[in-house]
C-alpha cells in the first residue's frame, strides 16, 4: 500500500508497451490516482459476487482486513500468459496462487513478481496520509500489516523487493532488470 504501484506500472509501460497490469476488479470506490487504463475494473458488491460464484475469479483477496474485495479473472491471467506479457504488479497474498495456475500451463518460469517495500515506516504514514486516509488507528494498523508483508515478501521464491523510497527512476531500472530476465 502507498509503494507506487500505480507510478510503476505507469513507468513501466511507458518504457516497455508489452507490459500491460493484470487488471484487477474490485469493491472499493475508485481513486483520484486510478488513472492506469486496464489496472481495475471497479463493480458493486452484486457483479463481485456474481463473478466469484461463476467461478472467473483465480484469486480473491481482502486486503488489510477492508471492507472491500479485489479479484483478478482466470482468463485475464491466462490470455497475459499465453501472449507473453508480463505484469509484475500482483497482491502478495495472490503470488503463491499465480506460481500454481503459470505452473499447470508450463508458464511457471515466466512469472516475475515484484514487490514494492517501504521499510521507512514514518514515510508510510506521511504516504496514507498523503493519499487522504485521517483514521490514525487505521494508519497504524496498515503499518503493521506493511510490516508482516515486508517480511512475508523477502521469503516468496522468485520475488525481487524493490526498495519504493528510491527515486522512481531507480525503481523502474530495477523493475526492468528483473522483467529483463526472462529474456535471458
Amino acid at each position: 500500500s502507498c509503494a507506487g504501484k500505480s507510478l510503476l506500472l505507469s513507468n513501466l509501460r511507458a518504457a516497455r508497451p508489452e507490459i500491460q497490469p493484470l487488471e484487477s476488479v474490485t469493491t472499493r470506490a475508485r481513486r483520484a490516482s486510478d488513472t492506469n487504463p486496464g489496472e481495475y475494473l471497479f463493480v458493486d458488491d452484486r457483479e463481485f459476487d456474481a463473478l466469484d460464484a461463476s467461478g472467473q475469479f483465480l484469486w480473491v483477496v481482502h486486503p488489510h482486513g477492508l471492507p472491500y474485495r479485489y479479484g483478478t479473472r482466470k482468463k485475464i491471467v491466462a490470455d497475459a500468459l499465453a501472449r507473453g506479457l508480463y505484469a509484475p504488479i500482483l497482491v502478495l497474498s495472490a503470488i503463491e496462487q499465480l506460481y500454481e495456475y503459470a505452473g499447470q500451463n508450463g508458464l511457471r518460469d515466466g512469472v516475475r513478481p515484484i514487490y514494492l517495500r517501504i521499510s521507512d515506516e514514518d514515510e508510510l504514514r506521511r504516504r496514507f496520509r498523503e493519499r487522504g486516509d485521517e483514521n490514525a488507528a487505521e494508519i497504524e494498523r496498515r503499518v503493521l500489516n506493511s510490516r508482516m508483508e515486508n517480511l512475508h515478501a523477502e521469503r516468496v521464491p522468485g520475488m525481487r523487493v524493490i526498495d519504493a523510497s528510491l527515486p522512481p527512476e531507480r525503481v523502474l531500472a530495477e523493475a526492468l532488470a528483473h522483467v529483463r530476465l526472462l529474456q535471458q
